[in-house]
Formats: structure tokens, C-alpha cells, sequence
């Protein structure tokens, strides 16, 4: 490959991707989904949006450095459990944004208790601590678009239940 297209490449993948985590940007996420998708008539589509529990503590107690640590292999653990057809992207701060293709209300629910549950069972090292975090999920779930910006919408909603909830659950948009 010549100079140019490198160079062409770096810049394409430096614009697509979140600088701390390594996962796709707000912009890319939204790129890939908008027009591509189009769902099993017997299954769907759905967004989980997770939200790392009290972060802010995180940041208050160990310092911004180790929240930067924590988001990081949050985020590397999380890609490790993405399917072939998923998108995955760091939606904002410490939220992560999952796009599942082809799924079923049923298996939507139990792809976000698994990531809850994976999450809860790592331990982060910061400034020689042991640190333990959970997460709250929201998830939306239909058999077609319904726009792109009121599913995440809907799944914000769900994530809001979840954190009044007490936390560390996941919650359905109904």
C-alpha cells in the first residue's frame, strides 16, 4: 500500500474511533447502523445502553487516571464478549452503546445480563486497589426501525429505570 493510502486509512480509522477505549465514536456507530440494517421478520433488532455504576465515585476517590484505566478495560472486556453481527461503541463518558442485529426480545435480555454479570466479576488495579464495578443496562428491542435517534431514546429511558432501580440490573423499555 502506498504512502497515501495509509495515511488515507490512519486518518479514516483515528476518525472513527473513541482515542481512550479503542471502540467506535458516537459518529461511526451511528454511520454503520443508519440504512445498513435490515431485520428477520421473527427476530429484531436491539440497543443496550450501559452505563458504569458511580463512576463519578471512581474518578472522586482514585482520580481521573484510573477512571481513563477503568473505562479502557471495561471497554476491552466488552469487546471481547461482542458477536460477529454486534456494534459496539462508546457512547459517551462512561456509557457504552450495543447494537445487536437479528435478536429476539428474549435473547436481548439475557446478552445484557451476561455483560452485566461480566462486568461485576472483573476487578480493575488503580493506584495498587482493587477495584469492582457494576453496570446498569437499558435495553430497546423492535422488529423494525422506528428512528434511530428514538430507539437510543428509548433505551436512555430504560437505562434511567434501571438506575432507579437500585443499579446493577437491566431494565426493558416497555
Amino acid at each position: 500500500m502506498n504512502l497515501h493510502l495509509q495515511l488515507i486509512s490512519e486518518l479514516k480509522r483515528k476518525a472513527e474511533t473513541d482515542q481512550l477505549t479503542g471502540l467506535l465514536n458516537r459518529r461511526a456507530f451511528i454511520q454503520r447502523i443508519t440504512g445498513t440494517f435490515k431485520p428477520k421478520e421473527s427476530e429484531g433488532r436491539a440497543f443496550l445502553l450501559l452505563d458504569i455504576d458511580h463512576f463519578k465515585a471512581i474518578n472522586d476517590n482514585y482520580g481521573h487516571t484510573c477512571g481513563d484505566q477503568v473505562l479502557a478495560a471495561a471497554a476491552k472486556s466488552l469487546k471481547s464478549q461482542v458477536r460477529k453481527d454486534d456494534i459496539l461503541a462508546r457512547w459517551g463518558g462512561e456509557e457504552f452503546l450495543f447494537f445487536l442485529a437479528n435478536v429476539t426480545k428474549d435473547e436481548a435480555i439475557a446478552i445484557a445480563n451476561s455483560l452485566r454479570q461480566h462486568i461485576a466479576q472483573l476487578t480493575f488495579e488503580c493506584n495498587n486497589e482493587a477495584i469492582q464495578c457494576t453496570t446498569s443496562i437499558g435495553i430497546y428491542h423492535a422488529f423494525s426501525s422506528s428512528g434511530l435517534e428514538k430507539e437510543i431514546d428509548s433505551a436512555d429511558q430504560a437505562l434511567y429505570q434501571a438506575k432507579s432501580n437500585g443499579r446493577n440490573c437491566v431494565v426493558l423499555y416497555e
